[in-house]
């Protein structure tokens, strides 16, 4: 049997470390171009480097194979990138610290996608996983927490 432990757990460094890179960056972007320029610029890197990506990951040959497999679901999630990505843009510009701005907004996706997760996916919670989800409220109360200065 293949030991799946390294390409397991360098999958979750890559989206950690790129988790941290776009929110890092997505901050230092500067006020004066337009959010939607500001996105446009990106997909554009994003697209040159998904091209220079294609050899890595599609058989030789299958490329157009594989593209006509792109249905509701890539829309639906580019849709949602967007949305993403001018989101995080307006928070920072609108005050929201690097510090706290994703953690409120991580958690409050983890929580629903505990929910959806149960109602759409059929997967089960446990105590442990619901008492995880009260720390996770207790958590965000207290890093969203300003005392009287």
């Amino acid at each position: 049997m293949q030991d799946k432990t390294g390409p397991y757990l360098l999958s979750a460094a890559i989206a950690v470390l790129s988790m941290i890179a776009y929110q890092v960056f997505t901050k230092k972007i500067p006020t004066d171009i337009s959010p939607v320029v500001s996105v446009i610029g990106v997909y554009l890197v994003g697209l040159l480097l998904t091209c220079a990506l294609v050899p890595f990951f599609v058989p030789r040959g299958e490329l157009i194979l594989h593209a006509q497999k792109i249905g509701w679901a890539q829309i639906a999630i580019g849709v949602a990138i967007v949305g993403i990505e001018i989101g995080f843009l307006l928070m920072y510009r609108h005050g929201w610290s690097l510090s706290t701005g994703y953690i409120m907004t991580s958690v409050a996706v983890n929580i629903a996608l505990m929910f959806i997760g149960v109602l759409f996916f059929r997967e089960q919670l446990t105590p442990v996983n619901l008492l995880g989800l009260l720390l996770c409220i207790v958590g965000v109360a207290m890093v969203g927490y300003k005392a009287d200065a």
